[in-house]
C-alpha cells in the first residue's frame, strides 16, 4: 500500500463518523491482548514487593476479609463491626454483597498468602499457595471483563455524541465534510490541521483511552471496587442517553449501591431529570434512587435501628479523614494547610459555587432562554411540573454526558483527597472532557499525558500533585468558556 494512500485511510479512521466503529473495534482488540499480559504479570508484580510491606497488598484480599464476616458461621448484621486488617468496612451494602460472593464461590482467591508478601502467613503448603493464585487469575479475568465493558459502554456514549454534532451540522458545512472525506492530494495538509488545528473531531480521541498504565493496574491487578460502580455508571447513562430515565436511575442507584463517589454525578443528574422529565418525575426517580439505597441494606435494618444508624455512618461517611501520605493532588499544599478545617470548607464552598456556576449558565445553554426559562417552563404551574421543561427537538446525545462528567469533575477538582484508585472515576470521560475545549489535538494529547505521568508516579509528589491541579483548572476553564455547543 502506498504511503498516501495509508495516510489517506488513517485519516478516514480518526475523522469520519461512518468509521467510527472500525476505529474501536481495532482499539478493543489491542485492549483484549493488553487485558491478556497483565494478567499474564500477576505472579511477577506479587514478586516485586517485600513480603513486609503491606502497604503493596491487593485491595481484593482486604475487601474479601471484611465481607467474609457477613457470612457463616460469624453472620454478623452490626456494619461498624465488619472489620480486616485495614480497618473497618467503610462501602455501601452492593460492595459488601458482590465481595462476600465472590468469596463464597472462589475462597482460595481470599487467602492472604496467594501472592507471598503477607507476614505472618509464609508457612502453607505450596499446593494451597498455587490453588489461591488460579483463584484470583479467575477474579482477574472477571476485572478484565468489566474492563472491556467499560470500554465499550464509554465508546457508545462517545457515538452518540458525535451522531449529536453530526444531526448539527447541515447545508454547506455538510457538504464541505464530505469532500474532505474523499482522497486528495492535500491529504499532509489535513493532518497537519487535525493535529494542530482547532476544535478537532472526537473521533481520534478514541485513541487516549488505553494509555493508562495506573488504570489497567486498578482494574486487573488490584482489583479495586471502583471500576465495579464506574460500569454500572456508564451503563445508567446508556439508559438515559435511550430517554431510560427510570431505569437508569435504578442502574444509578445500584452504582451508588457499590461506592459513595458516584454521588458526584447526582447533581448533574437532577438537571437532566428535571430538564427532560419535569418535577413529578425527577421526584419519581428520586424516590427509585432512595428505595433501593434502603432496601440493599435491609439486613442491617432488620436487627435494630441503630444498626441502620450505623450502616449509613460507615457506608456514606461524608465527614471521612484523609491521609496526606496517599494524596496525589494536594501534596503541593503541605500537610498542614492539606489537615486544616479551614481547607476542608474551602472546597466544599468552592465546590458549591463551581456547581452553582456550571448549572446557571452551561447546563442549560443549549436551551433557548437558558435556566431561568428552563425553571419559567417547569414550575409555572400544577400542569407545568407533570411536563418536560426541555424542548423535545434538544439533542440529548452530547448534552447529558456533558452535564454528567462536567458534574463529575468539579467534584474531583474539589475532592478533598485523590488516591491512586480514584483514577477510574474520571479517566474514561477525561478525553470527552479535553475535547470540549475545542483546543488543538496535540495540545489536548499533550495535557492527557501530562495527566497519566502524575496519576503513573509514585509515590505521590509535590510536583505532580501541582501539574495535576493545574491542569485540571486549564481543562475545566476550558470547558466552561467554550461550553457545549459544536455547530
Amino acid at each position: 500500500m502506498q504511503t498516501g494512500t495509508a495516510t489517506t485511510w488513517a485519516l478516514r479512521l480518526l475523522t469520519d463518523s461512518r468509521y467510527y466503529w472500525h476505529l474501536f473495534s481495532l482499539i478493543f482488540l489491542g485492549e483484549v491482548a493488553l487485558c491478556a499480559v497483565h494478567k499474564q504479570r500477576l505472579d511477577a508484580y506479587y514478586r516485586s514487593f517485600p513480603t513486609t510491606n503491606q502497604d503493596t497488598n491487593i485491595d481484593y484480599l482486604a475487601y474479601t476479609e471484611q465481607a467474609a464476616l457477613f457470612l457463616p458461621p460469624t453472620n454478623i448484621r452490626d456494619y461498624s463491626q465488619l472489620k480486616g486488617g485495614t480497618g473497618p468496612l467503610v462501602y455501601p451494602a452492593l460492595h459488601l454483597y458482590i465481595y462476600s460472593t465472590l468469596h463464597r464461590l472462589l475462597p482460595a482467591a481470599s487467602n492472604p498468602d496467594v501472592g507471598g508478601f503477607v507476614p505472618g502467613k509464609r508457612d502453607l503448603e505450596a499446593g494451597l499457595q498455587v490453588t489461591g493464585k488460579e483463584s484470583l487469575r479467575t477474579v482477574q479475568y472477571l476485572w478484565a471483563g468489566v474492563y472491556l465493558s467499560t470500554l465499550a459502554l464509554v465508546a457508545w456514549i462517545y457515538r452518540q455524541v458525535i451522531t449529536s454534532v453530526d444531526a448539527q451540522t447541515t447545508g454547506t458545512t455538510k457538504k464541505d465534510d464530505d469532500r474532505e472525506r474523499q482522497p486528495s492530494t492535500r491529504t499532509p495538509v489535513r493532518l497537519v490541521n487535525l493535529v494542530c488545528g482547532p476544535s478537532p473531531p472526537l473521533q481520534p480521541f478514541l485513541l487516549l483511552l488505553p494509555l493508562s498504565k495506573r488504570l489497567h493496574s486498578i482494574y486487573m491487578l488490584r482489583l479495586f471496587n471502583d471500576p465495579l460502580a464506574m460500569v454500572l455508571f456508564y451503563a445508567a447513562v446508556v439508559c438515559a442517553c435511550k430517554r431510560r430515565w427510570y431505569l437508569g436511575a435504578a442502574v444509578y442507584s445500584l452504582a451508588l449501591g457499590v461506592k459513595m463517589n458516584i454521588l458526584l454525578f447526582l447533581p448533574g443528574l437532577l438537571v437532566l431529570l428535571f430538564q427532560y422529565k419535569g418535577a413529578v418525575s425527577t421526584i419519581l426517580a428520586l424516590s427509585i434512587i432512595l428505595g433501593i439505597q434502603l432496601f440493599l441494606p435491609a439486613p442491617f435494618f432488620l436487627t435494630s435501628r441503630e444498626s441502620a444508624s450505623k450502616y449509613f455512618s460507615s457506608a456514606f461517611d461524608l465527614g471521612r479523614e484523609f491521609t496526606f501520605k496517599w494524596s496525589v493532588n494536594w501534596r503541593w499544599v503541605g500537610e498542614e494547610r492539606f489537615l486544616s478545617s479551614g481547607m476542608k470548607w474551602g472546597l466544599l464552598a468552592s465546590h458549591a459555587v463551581a456547581l452553582i456556576a456550571f448549572a446557571w449558565f452551561k447546563w442549560s445553554a443549549p436551551v433557548p432562554g437558558g435556566t431561568l426559562a428552563v425553571l419559567k417552563r417547569g414550575l409555572s404551574g400544577i400542569q407545568a411540573l407533570q411536563r418536560a421543561p426541555v424542548p423535545q427537538g434538544i439533542e440529548s446525545g452530547l448534552h447529558i454526558p456533558f452535564v454528567l462528567f462536567t458534574s463529575n469533575i468539579l467534584g474531583i477538582i474539589f475532592a478533598r483527597s485523590l488516591h491512586y484508585q480514584f483514577l477510574s472515576w474520571y479517566a474514561h470521560q477525561l478525553p470527552f472532557l479535553l475535547w470540549l475545549t475545542r483546543w488543538p489535538l496535540v495540545v489536548c494529547a499533550a495535557l492527557w499525558l501530562m495527566v497519566l505521568w502524575v496519576w503513573d508516579s509514585f509515590p505521590p509528589s509535590v510536583t505532580g500533585s501541582a501539574v495535576l491541579f493545574v491542569v485540571h483548572a486549564a481543562i475545566l476553564l476550558g470547558v466552561f468558556w467554550n461550553g457545549e455547543r459544536r455547530n
